[in-house]
């Protein structure tokens, strides 16, 4: 089914004036988009492209039943279509994009496919333009359930063929491009990095808590994410029971964010108990944007010692409230926080320990990092991060 949404045009980005492209019909793949994450990126992409191109291109925005919510007005050249059910689950979507996506292409003319996946679909005749952002299964290391282990040997094959197949792979960071490059060992034909933005309504929160200068509770730590075991949420617990019991600093940690596995909940809840930390340790689950935003402007430090993260949108967001990052050295958040923050191996908990200890206890060394974390953060506005995305119609994709 179809939904045709209206929206004024905007202003254009910067040299969209000087293409001379023709006019394109576009399939724009979000079906695996099932979570927040995954919506933010599509929606804050697409709201831009759509704006730029109106009049020129048309966009056809696939979703289903499970992303239904981020359906919305992008303009005229904007149409949403709704999916069967059988494009919810990893194991049937791959069967429906062969055959329906292939005579829904053809039936519609579409010109090229961009599938925020990151994996092409198999049976088309058409190009695809993919957009990679899940590193997971590219990435060892990782605490894996078996059924997980499997899905991993299926996404390194697609992977691979994806880099083989695809008529251009856009990576969301440098990192994102090397660990696609590392399991395919040859790069794509065509490619390119364009990363992501924070929210408009984040921006601007931020900017005004930035200004009023938020109070701050002083010992808070903070750490925001979807909380699954690769995210290492144990070593900032640890970390924190060793700034309590060495250093002396009665540190509080607040979780924010969903908890989609029981037995990752209550192991960490069991470590917190075991350290005696049940006072100190706040666990939000999932809340609103308000809340979020709140906690972003009076806490410290922002924490995450994640094994795998292909951007780190929450690590930028808390950049924004110029509170400064301690996380990974292993993923792609030191590429994106830059000197905003300090970065260590997931595994060294003394590290760890001595950066949070820093930050929080000498006011000179915070008031730096925090300048510098707002600073770096200015760089991810959604309107210059995705212009590179317009080179994708300079490409001179045609039918096979």
């Amino acid at each position: 089914m179809f939904t045709t949404h209206n929206q004024a045009s905007g202003n254009p980005a910067p040299g969209i004036q000087s293409f001379t492209c023709i006019a394109m019909k576009v399939i724009i793949n979000s079906l695996s988009m099932l979570n927040r994450s995954g919506a933010h990126v599509v929606l804050g992409h697409m709201t831009n492209l759509a704006k730029w191109t109106l009049g020129k291109h048309e966009y056809f925005v696939l979703y289903n039943e499970i992303n239904k919510k981020m359906v919305r007005n992008l303009g005229d050249n904007v149409r949403w279509v709704e999916c069967p059910s059988s494009t919810i689950s990893w194991v049937t979507r791959p069967v429906w994009e062969m055959h329906g996506l292939k005579r829904l292409a053809a039936s519609l003319d579409i010109d090229f496919i961009l599938a925020f996946s990151g994996i092409v679909a198999l049976n088309q005749i058409i190009p695809q333009v993919v957009f990679a952002q899940n590193p997971l299964g590219l990435v060892t290391g990782v605490p894996r359930k078996p059924m997980d282990r499997f899905k991993m040997v299926i996404q390194r094959y697609a992977v691979k063929q994806t880099t083989r197949r695809a008529s251009m792979i856009i990576y969301n960071s440098k990192y994102m491009q090397q660990a696609y490059l590392e399991n395919a060992g040859f790069p794509a034909r065509a490619e390119m990095v364009v990363y992501q933005a924070i929210a408009d309504r984040m921006r601007e929160a931020a900017d005004l808590a930035w200004s009023s200068g938020a109070k701050r509770k002083k010992l808070q730590i903070l750490s925001v994410s979807a909380m699954v075991p690769h995210k290492n949420i144990e070593a900032a617990v640890q970390a924190l029971h060793l700034l309590r019991t060495r250093h002396g600093l009665p540190a509080s940690f607040v979780l924010v964010g969903a908890w989609s596995d029981p037995h990752y909940e209550q192991s960490i809840r069991a470590l917190v108990s075991r350290l005696k930390l049940e006072g100190a340790v706040e666990f939000m689950g999932d809340v609103t944007d308000e809340v979020i935003e709140n906690k972003y402007a009076e806490s410290r430090v922002f924490c995450l010692m994640s094994r795998c993260e292909s951007f780190g949108i929450p690590a930028v967001e808390s950049q924004a409230f110029g509170t400064p990052v301690v996380s990974s050295n292993c993923c792609a958040i030191p590429e994106v926080c830059g000197e905003g923050g300090i970065f260590l191996s997931p595994d060294n908990i003394d590290g760890i320990t001595l950066a949070l200890q820093r930050l929080l206890s000498d006011d000179e060394v915070w008031s730096r990092y925090s300048s510098t974390a707002h600073k770096n953060s200015q760089r991810f506005r959604w309107e210059s991060v995705s212009i590179p995305l317009l080179q994708i119609f300079r490409q001179e994709f045609k039918k096979a």
